[in-house]
């Protein structure tokens, strides 16, 4: 994030479901590349793995969970 932006994560159980959402002070996602997003080495960037989201993704299926990305007030792991 430019400017040393925020980033804020917060976490609920219900019904024996775990809900993460992440908040961040970002510019937001690009629609072009935003459905890529969760794809193992997909990148923008020149350089890095960039496998973060998808081990998310990998992580939250093992779990029998999703993961769904919004451009605006949140991001979030969710059942």
């Amino acid at each position: 994030m430019p400017d040393k932006g925020s980033l804020g994560v917060t976490g609920t159980e219900r019904d024996g479901f775990v809900k993460i959402t992440m908040e961040e002070s970002g510019m937001g996602i690009d629609p072009a590349p935003a459905e890529r997003l969760l794809d193992p080495f997909f990148t923008t960037k020149p350089d890095g793995t960039v496998l973060g989201l998808a081990v998310v993704k990998r992580f939250a299926e093992v779990h029998h969970g999703t993961v769904r990305i919004e451009d605006g007030p949140t991001a979030e792991v969710a059942p």
